[in-house]
């Protein structure tokens, strides 16, 4: 049986992915310098875990056009550059660099990390959709996709943990409390005596000591057994506890979310979704509010929920397909709007880590480089689309349904929230 890439060693993964994107090095000294390098580059993807920049820089590059005149010089590509330039001088530069970076991130993918920053990738999934070229490297881009795990997918439940069984482990050797026959045997010999009363004190006495003795035995071992059983206990409650936390809150969660798309209530807007005439502000608000309500639940469900509400809502069977920029081009002035009312600023706040990100830049950031537009008040100028395929590098003509575009706001609010969230713990 073929193994996977996530059972590959990173050198491994790379010969494959030059040989299938036809990656072939002028040099042994080039393919010597990229083995080299993966190292380093490891150990930087290894830091996205508590620095979740790196993963978003990450998969951008790999978003990344290769053919894209001047990629190489985007702040995304540049930061990876930087990982590796010390070791292979001519990462990144002409296609063929730019190629060979990008298999090099695939390699040294850290596939056994799947907590803090590498929860993100799946929030990139609708920009993977309109990427501009790749035909050729589309099939082992799809392939570590899908190895990724969903966030909300890996959550313990009580069933799925591997509870360690408590041992309880105490010696008991038979308890040597004192036989009182011998003892009695010996007082009936001088029953009908005058030194029967002589005897009894002595005789009591000896019983009475043994009996204290085995007492005394059986309460150490008593003591004894309820301090293993006590730790036994609370072994087996630090395993369940966790475990029994993270079900009960995604139950909670779950719940609430399908209560959200039962009552279809925007609390933004305080009107029922239906009640929102502008047909663009519903969509935004409905993917807003399901983004603040789903966090932790495996994405791509959470999102098709989300559509089918959406669908619920609005009453339409057809959903046409239209380019990428006539979504943007409604939806920015839509949240300039939203700008003004100073009711929603607030809610409408870019998290700074995402702020920071997409102003150096927002390649494959469509709905967050629109929200950074909707904060100029005089207008989106007559070079908006061209300042939006520079920065965005996707293809702004590709057709998308309404559907695929409320996922997409789902989806980057998603990691709005995530990368808010985690600059909250570290606050």
């Amino acid at each position: 049986m073929a193994r996977t890439d996530s059972e590959k060693t990173p050198a491994m993964r790379l010969n494959d992915l030059r040989r299938e994107w036809g990656l072939k090095s002028s040099d042994e000294a080039t393919a010597q310098a990229q083995n080299k390098a993966l190292e380093p580059l490891s150990e930087w993807l290894r830091s996205g875990e508590e620095s979740p920049e790196v993963i978003v820089r990450a998969v951008q590059v790999l978003l990344a056009d290769p053919e894209l005149s001047d990629v190489d010089r985007r702040p995304a590509v540049e930061t990876v550059i930087h990982q590796v330039s010390e070791i292979w001088a001519n990462a990144g530069l002409e296609a063929q660099g730019m190629l060979g970076l990008q298999a090099m991130l695939l390699a040294a993918w850290p596939y056994d990390l799947t907590y803090g920053g590498f929860a993100l990738p799946p929030f990139f999934d609708s920009a993977w959709e309109v990427m501009r070229g790749r035909a050729r490297q589309r099939t082992q881009l799809n392939a570590w996709r899908n190895q990724l795990p969903l966030p909300g997918a890996e959550a313990d439940s009580v069933q799925d943990v591997g509870l360690e069984a408590p041992t309880v482990s105490v010696s008991s050797p038979e308890i040597p409390f004192s036989e009182p026959d011998p003892n009695l045997q010996h007082l009936q010999v001088f029953k009908d005596s005058n030194a029967y009363f002589s005897h009894i004190g002595k005789q009591l006495i000896d019983i009475l000591e043994g009996h204290r003795r085995g007492l005394a035995i059986l309460d150490n071992r008593t003591k004894s057994t309820i301090k293993v059983a006590s730790a036994a206990i609370t072994r087996l409650v630090s395993q369940l506890g966790p475990a029994l936390t993270a079900s009960l809150t995604q139950s909670r969660t779950m719940s609430n979310f399908l209560w959200w798309g039962q009552s279809r209530y925007s609390q933004a807007a305080r009107r029922p979704y239906r009640r929102i005439e502008n047909a663009t502000e519903r969509l935004w608000w409905m993917a807003w509010e399901a983004s603040e309500i789903a966090r932790g639940l495996a994405v791509d469900p959470a999102a098709s929920f989300l559509v089918e509400t959406l669908y619920q809502v609005e009453g339409k069977a057809d959903d046409q397909k239209r380019p990428l920029k006539d979504w943007l081009g409604e939806l920015i002035p839509v949240l300039r709007s939203l700008q003004q009312n100073r009711q929603h600023t607030e809610i409408l706040t870019l998290s700074e880590p995402l702020r920071e990100l997409a102003t150096e830049d927002a390649l494959g950031l469509p709905v967050t480089w629109a929200r950074l537009e909707a904060e100029n008040p005089k207008g989106q100028g007559s070079d908006i689309w061209e300042r939006a395929r520079e920065a965005l590098a996707l293809d702004l003509d590709a057709p998308i349904s309404r559907g695929d575009w409320a996922a997409w706001l789902f989806r980057e609010a998603l990691l709005d929230r995530h990368l808010q969230d985690k600059q909250d713990e570290e606050d």
